[in-house]
């Protein structure tokens, strides 16, 4: 909601008159003719008509007209002329049925719709006017004028005042109108069929129309013919001079014959002025405007901006004015910590509506201010839009040559200021993958850190970027950003002591070493190994305790042998080496014919996006470093070499051996007598 500040307005009179500036009262507004949405012709209800005698005794009073928010105060006067006096009052607008000022003729109008009855000062007539000469009779006098502008600012310049002719100047007709500033002149209708202003026939009466641009302006009309012959006194048209802020001016009536008569009225020329304020977009949501209008060191109106809106504007105002203008600034301020710096500033102004060139505007106060000229009668607009100068950071994600989607990222800023953005969704503005951009951004220093790579990819050393944006940079491109493909690897060797194809006999120990390497450019989180001692442990027992595990020579995660299988799993660098060493011993009761066969399989889990890589040792492998076997060898008995003797010696051989036997028989029962 707009706040309103500055000028009051006044309620307009109950009177109707044409439309002009909000809140003018005490002068109306016609219909038609230069200016005429400007020119506010004065009204003087309070004055009472004066005949002849009080006119030639002298008549003055004070007055107060009320011009919406400027007072413009006066003493008025009415004194004889030359040649003495008729008497005064005061008239509507046409005076007489042929008059130009309020009048519309053959469908012109002419300040028409003037509808009160006391515009004009108008002559009586007189029966003691001798015709056929210039009597000057009747003078109108304003002095002391003070025109009061808002906040009681006394006017000594800027605005101006009309006289102009309210009835016509026929033979011998017209008027002296003087001034103590210079007369110029502000029109001259002249309806269809009318004759010029001040003028005749020159072989008659040529009439007279001098002193133009001095301080004071004659007027006398000519004759057109005698009383016999057509055109002897056509209708004339009407003149009217400006004098800029004056202290006194004065209007003498020039008549002829009894019948003779004229008529003047007095107007103030207007201008009117607005201002209008839009926000395009805020840099902070609490931000708010104020636009104002001065002219001469003066406020004309103001209007605040509030809340969430978007326009304001102060409407139209009146504004006194001079023939050559008024210089008029149209400002805008920032209200509380709202800092212009932060906004680009636009101006648009027209006048009439038709645009004013920017070299026709001054432009002030680091562009906060345009001062425009506004001419007598004339609307000048002015409408300042501001946008936000936030900033905006732009960069794309490359393998070097071609674009890359997908990317997630992190920007932290000043004042809390945090955005997890992905590529092609908001906050991310530009439709294109690989590349991305974010607005609206304060200024202050920026960190932007890549938290996820587009799919097959790594996160760079250089993933973090940092920026700034000011008002001297609000647009920053950070250029590409390059990840290198994720290629994963791993490889794993088995090997033994005794090493692999080698005999071992029963009770003898095995100790086995398995080694993973990860080859490959990504972390593998973790790497795992599964070593299947089925064909071991059927013909061998596991060493309690044995089973261990170093990555690069430091500690790492145990193996753990549950059953007939050791597992082992744990994260393992780009460029890091695992080394697991268990042992198991041979079983006493192996045969030749048994076999002591371990394979491993190796995998590894891998960051999102990339595809895990294919070990070497895999299920079904026949890869030679996956595996190992050791065949037992066993102890037999063997038969003895007799050398020397005939066979006639083996009955003996055999009794013996025999007579042996028996006795270790009778040795072993009698040990188990003894312990019965």
């Amino acid at each position: 909601m707009a706040v309103l500040s500055g000028i009051g307005l006044v309620a307009l009179p109950s009177v109707a008159s044409a439309a002009g500036p909000a809140g003018v009262e005490d002068c109306d507004f016609g219909t038609g003719g230069p200016s005429a949405d400007t020119v506010c012709w004065l009204r003087f209800p309070d004055f009472q008509p004066l005949s002849a005698a009080q006119v030639t005794a002298g008549s003055s009073e004070n007055q107060t007209v009320r011009l919406g928010d400027y007072t413009l105060t006066f003493t008025l006067t009415a004194s004889p002329g030359a040649q003495g006096a008729s008497g005064v009052r005061t008239s509507g607008l046409p005076t007489w049925d042929g008059g130009v000022l309020g009048n519309t003729i053959d469908g012109v109008p002419y300040y028409s719709g003037l509808q009160a009855d006391d515009y004009a000062f108008y002559q009586d007539q007189s029966a003691d006017l001798t015709g056929g000469q210039y009597n000057e009779r009747d003078t109108i006098t304003l002095s002391n004028i003070t025109m009061t502008g808002p906040g009681g600012v006394v006017l000594d310049a800027g605005w101006s005042m009309v006289i102009a002719d309210a009835e016509t100047t026929s033979n011998y007709e017209g008027f002296v109108w003087k001034s103590d500033k210079p007369l110029q002149q502000f029109f001259s209708l002249v309806p269809s069929g009318y004759k010029d202003v001040c003028t005749g026939d020159p072989a008659i009466l040529a009439g007279e129309l001098s002193g133009l641009g001095t301080n004071t302006v004659t007027c006398r009309g000519g004759n057109f013919g005698d009383s016999t012959g057509a055109g002897y006194n056509p209708n004339r048209g009407i003149l009217a001079v400006q004098s800029e802020a004056p202290q006194q001016i004065s209007s003498t009536f020039i008549d002829d014959y009894g019948t003779s008569r004229q008529g003047v009225a007095f107007g103030v020329v207007f201008s009117e002025v607005s201002v209008e304020k839009t926000v395009v977009s805020r840099y902070s949501a609490a931000d708010q405007f104020t636009v104002s209008m001065s002219t001469s060191g003066r406020s004309i109106a103001s209007a605040s901006t509030s809340g969430a809106d978007t326009s304001t504007g102060t409407g139209k105002h009146p504004l006194i004015t001079s023939t050559s203008g008024s210089q008029v600034s149209f400002t805008e301020q920032g209200i509380g910590s709202t800092a212009l710096s932060h906004y680009s500033i636009s101006w648009a102004c027209t006048d009439d509506g038709a645009q004013i060139p920017s070299s026709d505007l001054v432009v002030s106060d680091g562009g906060a201010t345009v001062t425009a000229n506004v001419a007598a009668g004339h609307y000048v607009d002015c409408n300042v839009s501001n946008t936000a100068l936030l900033g905006s950071v732009q960069w794309s994600k490359t393998d070097g040559s071609s674009l890359l989607s997908g990317s997630q990222w992190t920007l932290t800023g000043p004042d809390g200021y945090s955005a997890n953005i992905t590529d092609d969704s908001a906050p991310d503005e530009d439709p294109a993958g690989g590349v991305l951009r974010v607005g609206s951004l304060p200024w202050g220093d920026y960190t932007l850190t890549e938290t996820q790579a587009p799919s097959g990819y790594l996160i760079g050393t250089a993933s973090t970027r940092t920026f700034s944006i000011s008002g001297n940079a609000t647009t920053v491109d950070l250029g590409g950003i390059v990840n290198r493909a994720a290629v994963p690897g791993m490889h794993v060797k088995k090997t033994s002591d005794p090493a692999s194809g080698q005999t071992v006999r029963p009770g003898e120990q095995i100790t086995y070493q398995v080694v993973v390497q990860n080859t490959g450019n990504v972390d593998l989180t973790p790497a795992k190994l599964t070593d299947d001692l089925s064909d071991v442990l059927d013909n061998a027992s596991y060493v309690e305790g044995s089973a261990t595990a170093t990555i690069n020579g430091a500690s790492a995660a145990s193996p753990v042998v549950n059953g007939t299988t050791l597992t082992w799993s744990d994260a393992l660098k780009v460029g890091q080496t695992a080394t697991l060493t268990y042992v198991v011993t041979v079983s006493p009761h192996v045969t030749a014919d048994d076999k002591l066969v371990n394979v491993v399989v190796g995998s590894a889990d891998v960051p999102p996006g990339v595809t895990p890589p294919t070990s070497n040792c895999v299920p079904g492998t026949t890869d030679p470093d996956c595996t190992t076997t050791h065949t037992p060898v066993v102890q037999t008995a063997q038969k003895l070499a007799i050398t020397g003797l005939d066979d006639s010696w083996r009955p003996l051989v055999l009794g013996g051996s025999a007579a042996m036997l028996i006795g270790v028989l009778l040795l072993a029962s009698y040990r188990r007598f003894r312990r019965s």
